[in-house]
């Protein structure tokens, strides 16, 4: 079904969620930036925490706006092996552990000090928006995974066509509202989603106060 906005997101996959979760062991945990706004409001709309899950994605050298893989800040890299094997090893270890540090710091800024909520033993429904290549979807997953969450649900408005595919032929429990070819979503599809600041993140998260005039979502 077409996206409209964030909102009316939230409500379409929440509504889908009510149905496959119970609510006293289940987590929602979202990618910054854009996937915690959107996981905010899943997560208030199902009465579930939220927490983050941060992914930092490492772009092409040539064109850093192409992912060819992500890491978390203590897991292995997830990559693009046919992209990583043309990209001379040194810079590509040097970008791991730059991006490795980047996840460090902005999971100390969204956490303040506070202990992350663990996904061992519960449900984690994990929220990203407009997935294009899947890595950082698939680093993400791998952290709930090593984590030792008890279900893992995948939900997510927009994805690429081969994304789905990939995790559907891998038996991934996913949730999404609309498969779009990869090319297309990445040259607009994203639109209904608006980049996110840190101040949104910390605004879903309530450690900021609600922007003036926002609306819930």
């Amino acid at each position: 079904m077409p996206v409209q906005d964030r909102e009316a997101a939230a409500r379409q996959l929440a509504a889908i969620l009510r149905e496959r979760i119970r609510a006293n062991d289940a987590v929602v945990y979202a990618v910054p930036r854009g996937g915690v706004v959107l996981g905010a409001a899943i997560a208030g709309r199902l009465g579930v925490p939220l927490e983050v899950v941060v992914v930092r994605a490492i772009g092409h050298p040539y064109n850093p706006a192409y992912t060819i893989g992500a890491v978390t800040e203590k897991g292995e890299p997830v990559l693009n092996r046919l992209e990583a094997a043309r990209i001379q090893l040194d810079w590509l270890s040097r970008r791991v552990n730059a991006a490795r540090r980047e996840a460090r710091q902005m999971r100390e800024l969204y956490t303040r000090g506070r202990e992350p909520l663990a996904a061992h033993g519960r449900t984690a429904v994990l929220v990203d928006e407009g997935v294009v290549t899947g890595c950082t979807l698939e680093a993400a997953m791998r952290e709930l995974c090593e984590q030792g969450a008890r279900r893992l649900i995948v939900a997510v408005p927009q994805l690429a066509v081969e994304v789905a595919m990939r995790l559907r032929g891998a038996a991934v429990d996913l949730v999404t509202l609309e498969e779009i070819a990869s090319r297309r979503l990445s040259e607009g599809g994203r639109r209904h989603f608006p980049p996110a600041t840190d101040e949104d993140v910390l605004r879903a998260l309530g450690m900021l106060p609600p922007a003036p005039g926002a609306g819930s979502a």
